[in-house]
């Protein structure tokens, strides 16, 4: 019986499907679906939700943002890396810069689009927004990164994080990932201990998300992902586990010595913010941000027959698609939040509505494979063949 069972639990394995064997590693793509679904219910809010037992409602010591932001590095770092070794340098960063200048373009159209709608439905955040002297001015503000929006503010920064990337991975390419590392910490150091003194080409009204602070865990990932065939066997479940298990007794540390050194005898210190600010990507946050990948990256690996079965409908399609399902939840959290949904999110419980945009923002990115498919195809058509010439 214990063999069949040991049986059964190694054909759970990731390495043991045939998508185990694919160039593409799955695992990343239903972790960031995750992260993808987490944004939405987040997004939508609400007072109640049973929802918030799987998500945390953006009040546990790590969301989804830290992990998205992780993954994009990690995923990056992998795509790059085989581009480099088959297509060169210059190919890698033919795509990278590309990449920056899509999601450019389409940062300054989601954030003015978003802007728009959100301000048409009465969405209650659009009173927390800065307001600019016109629409001319807004306009400018985002078309130049100077302002960006409620829920886009991430974008801006993804845009930027894609845009250094390419030199990072110029670097790590020529041996020198340690370099990255030091000063990738240093950054994040320097905003952690001395803010006034991170340099800043220009201000951005209503930015979330400081760039010294969060490229942290991008760069981190793509070092992983670039590395990813060397670090090989420390990716496996059994140092996974026990990496996290150490992030987890370092945070009780680091907390602890917190509480005890920082803020014994006075009361004007907040210990959970100073450890687990968001905005700020504290340590503690970034801790337990490590600590979480590495324990779902094992489980997922050690248990993914079950997994694809249960919820790899659901996340896959929305993972492989993050960025796009990323842009349509911005519609369906301007539409749950407005005022034409106002009398029936009032004192009630908001998982009904959250489940909604999770599956209006899956089927969307269903749809969205077929419906370019078949642009290609009406495009190729009207194009027709290309006439022979005389020889």
């Amino acid at each position: 019986m214990l063999q069949a069972l040991r049986t059964r639990l190694l054909a759970w394995r990731y390495e043991a499907t045939g998508e185990g064997r694919g160039s593409r590693d799955l695992r990343v793509d239903l972790l960031r679906g995750f992260c993808v679904v987490v944004m939405i219910i987040d997004h939508v809010g609400g007072e109640q939700s049973w929802l918030y037992v799987f998500t945390g409602g953006n009040r546990w010591i790590v969301s989804a943002a830290e992990g998205f932001v992780l993954l994009s590095g990690f995923t990056m770092g992998m795509v790059h890396n085989r581009t480099i070794n088959v297509k060169g340098v210059r190919a890698m960063f033919e795509k990278v810069f590309g990449r920056a200048w899509l999601l450019y373009t389409l940062t300054v159209a989601l954030t003015i689009a978003f802007a728009a709608v959100s301000t048409a439905l009465g969405a209650p955040y659009v009173e927390q927004q800065t307001p600019a002297h016109g629409r001319l001015d807004f306009a400018v503000s985002v078309l130049t990164f100077h302002r960006t929006y409620s829920l886009t503010d991430i974008l801006v920064l993804y845009t930027l994080l894609v845009l250094m990337a390419g030199p990072a991975l110029w670097l790590i390419a020529r041996g020198y990932t340690g370099l990255v590392i030091a000063a990738s910490i240093t950054a994040w150091a320097v905003e952690q201990l001395w803010p006034e003194r991170v340099p800043r080409a220009w201000e951005i009204v209503d930015g979330g998300f400081p760039f010294s602070a969060w490229q942290l865990m991008f760069f981190m990932g793509l070092v992983i992902g670039f590395h990813r065939e060397r670090l090989a066997k420390l990716l496996r479940p059994r140092p996974l586990v026990a990496f996290g298990l150490a992030m987890v007794i370092a945070l009780y540390v680091i907390r602890f010595a917190t509480i005890h050194l920082l803020a014994s005898g006075t009361g004007d210190v907040d210990v959970h913010e100073l450890l687990f600010d968001k905005n700020d990507a504290r340590i503690g946050r970034v801790i337990a941000l490590f600590a979480a990948a590495s324990f779902a990256y094992a489980a997922v690996t050690l248990a993914w027959g079950p997994v694809r079965r249960v919820v790899g409908w659901l996340l896959l399609p929305m993972g492989k698609h993050a960025l796009f399902a990323y842009a349509v939840q911005l519609f369906a959290v301007a539409f749950w939040s407005s005022e034409l949904m106002a009398p029936v999110r009032l004192d009630r419980e908001n998982a009904l509505f959250q489940a909604s945009a999770v599956l209006f923002v899956w089927g969307a990115c269903l749809v969205q494979p077929i419906v370019i498919h078949r642009w290609h195809q009406l495009t190729a058509r009207r194009e027709g063949p290309i006439p022979a010439t005389a020889g």
